[in-house]
C-alpha cells in the first residue's frame, strides 16, 4: 500500500508540472521515468498460513514446499514435529442428580451416579497427534468425591478406580467409557487406578483428597486414540465424578474442584 500512495503522489506532481511548463529537456523527463519505475516495482508477495481459530497457544508453520521425506514421515520417524498446547477449564461439580436418568437412586458403595463436565479441544488441521501431555498448573490441587474419569472423545484416559473399567467396550485396543454399561457396579474405594500410560507418568489424587494432576503420554501409549480422532477439527474432552449415596451439604457425591487442564499436543502434519 505505501508504494501504490507514493505513485500516485508523483502521478500529481506531474500533472501539476504539464499545467505551469509547456515542456520539460529530454534529461529531466528520463529522470522522471527512472524515478517511477523504481517506485512502482512490486515486491514479492509474502503469505502466511493459517491455523484454525483458537487452537493452538503455540504454533510452527510448515513449509509447503515440503521434501519426500516430509511427504512420508510418521510419529515413529518425524521429519518435523510440530507443538500445539491448548487450556480446557473444567468449573467446579456439586452433588449427583440420583434418581435422574441416567443415574439410579443412591446405594452405598456402588456406582449410582454420575456428572459430566465436557470441554472441546481443537485438534491442528490435517495432524496426527505423537504424544500428548496432560497436567495442572504448578501447585494447583485438585480433590474429588468418589471417583474421576477423564475421557478424550469418550477414550478413557484416565480412571481413579480401575475396578469396574474392564466392563467397557474397547476399541483399537482402548477403552470407551459408557456409563451404561459400569452402572450399580459395586466398587472397593480402596482400589488402584487406571491410566493408558506407564503409571510413574501419570500423578492423580486419590479419593477425596487434595493433589495434582500430571499425565505423559507417549505415541505407543495413545495411538489408537490418535487414529481414531485423526482428522477430526475438535474431540470432546469429559472430567466425569461418580458418586453411591452422599447428597449432603458436609459430604456430597459426583464432586470436584475447578480444574484448569494444559493439554500439549507434539504432531506431525503432512502438507497436502
Amino acid at each position: 500500500m505505501k508504494l501504490l500512495t507514493v505513485s500516485v503522489l508523483i502521478g500529481s506532481f506531474a500533472a501539476i508540472g504539464c499545467k505551469t511548463s509547456q515542456f520539460r529537456g529530454k534529461a529531466e523527463e528520463a529522470e522522471t521515468a527512472a524515478e517511477e519505475a523504481k517506485v512502482t516495482t512490486t515486491t514479492p508477495k509474502v503469505t502466511t498460513s493459517k491455523e484454525p481459530a483458537n487452537v493452538p497457544v503455540t504454533s510452527t508453520v510448515i513449509d509447503t514446499s515440503s521434501t519426500d521425506l516430509q511427504l512420508n514421515q510418521s510419529c515413529e520417524k518425524p521429519v518435523q514435529l510440530l507443538t500445539s498446547q491448548v487450556k480446557l477449564v473444567f468449573p467446579e461439580s456439586k452433588k449427583c442428580a440420583f434418581n435422574v436418568e441416567p443415574n439410579k437412586g443412591p446405594v452405598e458403595a456402588q456406582l449410582q451416579a454420575q456428572k459430566v463436565s465436557t470441554q472441546n479441544l481443537k485438534l491442528p488441521e490435517g495432524s496426527e497427534i505423537c504424544s500428548m501431555n496432560l497436567e495442572t498448573p504448578a501447585n494447583a490441587k485438585v480433590q474429588y468425591d468418589d471417583f474421576l474419569i477423564l475421557t478424550i472423545d469418550d477414550f478413557v484416559i484416565f480412571s481413579s478406580n480401575k475396578d469396574f473399567i474392564p466392563k467397557l467396550d474397547k476399541i483399537n485396543g482402548f477403552y470407551k467409557w459408557d456409563f451404561l454399561k459400569v452402572r450399580e457396579s459395586p466398587v472397593d474405594f480402596k482400589a488402584l487406578p487406571f491410566c493408558v500410560g506407564a503409571m510413574e507418568r501419570c500423578t492423580f489424587p486419590g479419593t477425596d483428597t487434595e493433589g495434582p494432576i500430571l499425565l505423559k503420554l507417549n505415541y505407543s501409549e495413545i495411538a489408537g486414540i490418535a487414529k481414531g480422532i485423526q482428522g477430526k477439527v475438535q474431540v470432546p474432552v469429559d472430567l466425569i465424578a461418580t458418586g453411591d449415596n452422599d447428597d449432603s451439604d458436609t459430604k456430597m457425591d459426583c464432586f470436584h474442584t475447578a480444574l484448569d487442564l494444559t493439554v500439549t499436543l507434539n504432531y506431525i502434519k503432512k502438507p497436502k
